[in-house]
């Protein structure tokens, strides 16, 4: 009986566990979200060209290459998840 309830225990500590790590990844999700669309109805409002939002994206191809492909992936967690831009990994690949 003492079994199963260190394995039960167990079972929910990697459950929540999984459930922070999923809502972790949410969050950041959000944030970056928000900041999107914060940009997307500032260049809107202001008449600025959508070239930037191509740009960051660009960018954030070339840090991922240089800054975590170049060097054995210290942002990629062991889910595939990217801990700098909150994303799948993708090498910075096209």
């Amino acid at each position: 009986m003492c079994r199963h309830l260190g394995s039960v225990q167990d079972r929910v500590s990697t459950l929540m566990r999984e459930k922070d790590m999923a809502l972790k990844a949410l969050a950041s999700e959000v944030v970056r979200l928000r900041g999107q669309l914060v940009v997307a109805h500032t260049s809107r409002l202001w008449g600025m060209p959508t070239q930037a939002i191509e740009d960051l994206e660009a960018a954030r191809k070339v840090i991922c290459q240089t800054g975590c492909a170049g060097h054995a992936h210290p942002w990629l967690t062991d889910g595939g998840q990217c801990r700098w831009s909150g994303r799948a990994c993708d090498g910075g690949g096209d």
